[in-house]
């Protein structure tokens, strides 16, 4: 069962930025797994508060891991952009 569980927070992971824009019907659909796996890893009652297990467990809402996953591959972006144009500029004044 833990297997199934990791498999899907993979899952979960892999495809956030995908996810940007989402209708907040499967957001809602995919948060509802999040929360279930979480009760799963920490064997918690069914009504325990997830927010406390994502909290224990060092996992960020569905809707946060997007916006946080987007966040990250913007600041690579513009970092490499940067980065980029300044050899460009190196080698150009070379």
């Amino acid at each position: 069962m833990q297997a199934i569980v990791f498999i899907s927070v993979v899952k979960l992971s892999l495809c956030n930025s995908v996810l940007h824009g989402a209708p907040s019907s499967t957001i809602h659909k995919l948060q509802r797994i999040q929360n279930n796996a979480a009760r799963i890893v920490l064997q918690a009652p069914r009504r325990s508060d997830v927010n406390s297990l994502l909290q224990a467990l060092h996992w960020l809402p569905v809707e946060q891991r997007i916006n946080y996953k987007l966040a990250v591959l913007t600041f690579k972006k513009l970092r490499l952009s940067r980065r980029h144009l300044r050899r460009s500029a190196a080698w150009l004044s070379g």
